[in-house]
C-alpha cells in the first residue's frame, strides 16, 4: 500500500510516559520531556515520516534538523545517521507501523508500534529513556515501552 502523502511532519509520544517524545540527542534516539515551541528540543523531537527507504509500503523517520538524516537501528541502538544510499541503511531505517503492542493493556485507545523492516521480530522500544531495537517480549512492560502516539509536530510550522 502506498502512502496517500509524500511526507508528514509529526512528533512521536511515548504511551507510558506521555510527557516524553522521541527525539535525537548527540545522534542517538531517546525519549525526553519536550515543550512545544521554536527551540532546539522541539526541532530534535519533530520528524518527517516518509515512504520507507527500503519499501514504500512502510515508513522511514527523517530529521527536520539534519537534511537526509534518518533514525535507523545499528547494533540494536536507534541512531540518527546520514543516509549513505546503501541497501543496508535503507533496510535499517525502514519500519512497519503496526497496531500498538500495548493495545488492550492500557486505557490508551490508540497508538502505534514500529516493527523493524529487516528484523521483523523486533520493535523500537525505550529502556531507561533510550531508544533501542528489541526483540518482542510478551510482557506488559515491553508492550508499553514499544507503543507510541503520533502527534502534531512540536515545532511550529516546520
Amino acid at each position: 500500500m502506498s502512502l496517500p502523502w509524500s511526507q508528514w511532519y509529526a512528533s512521536i509520544e511515548s504511551v507510558n510516559f506521555p510527557d516524553r517524545y522521541i527525539r535525537h540527542f548527540n545522534f542517538l534516539g531517546r525519549i525526553d520531556v519536550i515543550q512545544a515551541g521554536n527551540n532546539q528540543d522541539s526541532k530534535d523531537g519533530t520528524f518527517i515520516l516518509v515512504e520507507g527507504l527500503a519499501d514504500p509500503r512502510h515508513f522511514s523517520i527523517m530529521s527536520v534538523t539534519a537534511s537526509n538524516f534518518f533514525l535507523r537501528h545499528q547494533d540494536w541502538r536507534i541512531k540518527l545517521q546520514r543516509n549513505d544510499a546503501s541497501d543496508q541503511f535503507a533496510a535499517d531505517a525502514t519500519f512497519q507501523i503496526t497496531p500498538p503492542l500495548a493495545y488492550n493493556r492500557t486505557s490508551a485507545p490508540s497508538g502505534i508500534s514500529f516493527r523493524s523492516y529487516n528484523i521483523p521480530e523486533c520493535f523500537i522500544r525505550h529502556s531507561n529513556f533510550e531508544l533501542w531495537l528489541g526483540k518482542a517480549e510478551f510482557t506488559d512492560q515491553y508492550a508499553l515501552d514499544a507503543s507510541f502516539n503520533v502527534r502534531k509536530a512540536l515545532l511550529p510550522n516546520p
